[in-house]
């Protein structure tokens, strides 16, 4: 749940319509399904109004680097990567 946050957050800062549910549900005050789905709605709907300037940077971090391509890339993979694996625990495909 903290993935799609740090990518998020790397790109653009601190988001609290994403932070909120996120923090709600790590603290057990919120169901994580609810949470995981109002963070990514909200992950979606700030990457939906990125500027030209935010879609073009290129930010690095430690050996990490961060652009809106490789965020959104990242985000979509990450969700790809959970999905295969409950798929595989429950013997079908993704």
């Amino acid at each position: 749940m903290g993935a799609d946050k740090g990518y998020v957050y790397a790109l653009v800062g601190p988001l609290k319509t994403m932070g909120d549910p996120t923090n709600a549900a790590e603290r057990g005050e919120l169901d994580l399904r609810l949470a995981l789905a109002e963070a990514r709605r909200a992950a979606i709907a700030r990457l939906a109004t990125l500027t030209v300037a935010e879609r073009k940077r290129v930010r690095r971090a430690g050996q990490s680097t961060y652009s809106a391509f490789r965020v959104i890339r990242r985000m979509l993979e990450h969700e790809w990567e959970h999905r295969r694996e409950i798929a595989a625990r429950m013997g079908r495909e993704a």
